[in-house]
């Protein structure tokens, strides 16, 4: 075999592995994300939001008309004001929403598989 054959099988062999490399990361970086809980704040008034997951505790403030995106992945307990009066057990799949003080079910996130393109 000559040397330009050789290094022609090289190139293309480069190539091809690069190729190989980028589809990879393609595959990647479009990954759907993760499911977790949002929780919108439909009331006039802002809240503190405490976020219990296992012995950790987040503590967030939300205004009026804002959401949380991305909150307890794993399930959580959620509490509004600092008031054990009322926790709110969640899976981590959930679209919840205050309204009037209490915490109410929207619906699920939209799971990957059943994701459309729109």
């Amino acid at each position: 075999m000559s040397n330009q054959a050789v290094n022609a099988s090289r190139s293309t062999i480069g190539f091809a592995g690069a190729c190989a490399a980028c589809c990879a990361l393609l595959v990647v970086t479009v990954a759907p994300p993760a499911l977790a809980v949002t929780l919108t704040n439909r009331d006039a008034k802002p809240y503190a939001i405490e976020v219990r997951v296992k012995s950790a505790n987040q503590k967030h403030d939300l205004a009026p008309g804002k959401s949380l995106t991305g909150i307890c992945k794993d399930g959580c307990i959620i509490r509004l004001n600092g008031s054990g009066d009322a926790d709110y057990a969640l899976e981590g799949t959930e679209r919840v929403s205050i309204e009037g003080g209490l915490v109410y079910y929207d619906g699920e996130e939209i799971k990957p598989k059943d994701a459309k393109l729109q």
